[in-house]
């Protein structure tokens, strides 16, 4: 992650990670354990306003989902993005989650989301993004947005190679390079694919 971040020209001391362990009381041992919600939300919001971050990224959203919780039912799916959404709004802070498409066949990207409907439904914003397999693009859209604008544009970018110098030696990754605007958006791309 560090060096995309670098690639991108990030300022990486505005750049947290999150790591959470487990200390037993008896013997104060720690174990590494990993980030689950909405478990740790309290925490998370301690540090969020400790820290004054103003996004938090989830990514991929389902490796944060506490295991208990059916990802396909409507109502478990609320245990989770509740707290999720008290979370942001007691910080104020911006929170993300990166989630797939599963490959069922539909042009509306609300409804490709891996998991229960409830996470689209639930959430402020969805940004949808797929190839156009006519020229090679990525196209982002907006496909949902309770809050703001809903006719923005749909943009184009390509990923480029970019070597970055490490401590650790030369880098090859990723660089994001927007590339215009398109009239053709994700659901296009989704219903001109059928599958």
């Amino acid at each position: 992650i560090a060096p995309r971040l670098m690639a991108a020209g990030a300022d990486r001391d505005l750049v947290y990670r999150i790591d959470v362990e487990s200390v037993d009381i008896s013997t104060g041992m720690s174990m590494p354990i990993e980030l689950t919600m909405p478990r740790d939300c309290d925490l998370v919001g301690a540090e969020i306003k400790r820290l004054q971050v103003a996004m938090l990224a989830l990514d991929p959203l389902m490796s944060t989902i506490d295991r208990k919780i059916d990802t396909y039912n409507d109502r478990d799916m609320r245990t989770f993005l509740e707290p999720l959404g008290r979370l942001a709004d007691d910080t104020g802070c911006m929170i993300t989650g990166l989630a797939h498409f599963s490959k069922r066949a539909d042009a509306d990207p609300l409804n490709l989301v891996t998991g229960s409907r409830a996470f689209t439904a639930f959430v402020r914003s969805v940004i949808a993004i797929a190839r156009d397999p006519d020229d090679k693009h990525c196209i982002i859209s907006q496909v949902k947005n309770n809050l703001g604008h809903l006719d923005l544009p749909n943009l184009t970018y390509v990923v480029q190679s970019a070597t970055i110098e490490t401590d650790e030696g030369d880098c090859k990754v990723g660089r994001l390079h927007f590339t215009g605007e398109s009239e053709k958006s994700v659901g296009d791309i989704l219903a001109d694919a059928g599958n």
